[in-house]
């Protein structure tokens, strides 16, 4: 399976359909933002963020929902974390890709973001680097709805920044996801 991910992945894109929530199943229940955990830690990669039950386990701190994410940082505070380096943070939540077809994700970060959508990694920047745009990630949804959304980005030291973009279907250019797309459960589990 890995193997079968990984060439996808190279050859420039996923597909998916909607696997988790069914769309009738939250419809009304959807609360605006990405839930979020802080994680403290100097991280060197995304991949080092806690998420599942090793989240859980190592006990990350909740934070208020994240309703967009197009920050510029600075050396500020990271969200609302409380710290302005050493910080991971698992943003999970829905995207709502409301037409079927081709879109294309890339990422503003310092340092490392991971985007995975209905469970598949369409976008990953994974080390210690200052503000640059990722690869370009590509998705090809067949269900249009809300999709599986988790975030993974982490700011060891200096400045941090993190905006998402999307090139939508029959767009010609990337443009930052409006916070009316980001939504989550507020009974889901962390």
């Amino acid at each position: 399976m890995k193997l079968i991910l990984i060439a996808l992945l190279l050859l420039g894109g996923c597909t998916v359909s909607r696997t988790l929530p069914d769309d009738q199943s939250i419809i009304g229940r959807v609360e605006p933002g990405l839930q979020v955990l802080y994680f403290n830690g100097m991280f060197k990669n995304v991949r080092q963020i806690p998420d599942g039950d090793r989240a859980l386990l190592e006990k990350g701190r909740p934070g208020a929902p994240i309703s967009m994410i197009n920050h510029q940082f600075g050396e500020n505070e990271v969200f609302d974390s409380g710290r302005n380096r050493g910080v991971g943070v698992q943003m999970k939540g829905y995207l709502l890709l409301d037409q079927k077809g081709g879109y294309e994700f890339q990422a503003l970060s310092n340092d490392g973001v991971e985007v995975i959508i209905d469970g598949n990694s369409i976008l990953i920047d994974f080390d210690v680097h200052s503000d640059r745009l990722s690869d370009v990630g590509t998705l090809s949804v067949q269900e249009s709805g809300w999709h599986s959304l988790m975030v993974k980005y982490f700011q060891r030291k200096g400045t941090a920044a993190l905006t998402l973009f999307w090139k939508t279907p029959g767009k010609n250019e990337f443009e930052v996801i409006p916070p009316w797309a980001y939504g989550h459960l507020p009974d889901d589990s962390k």
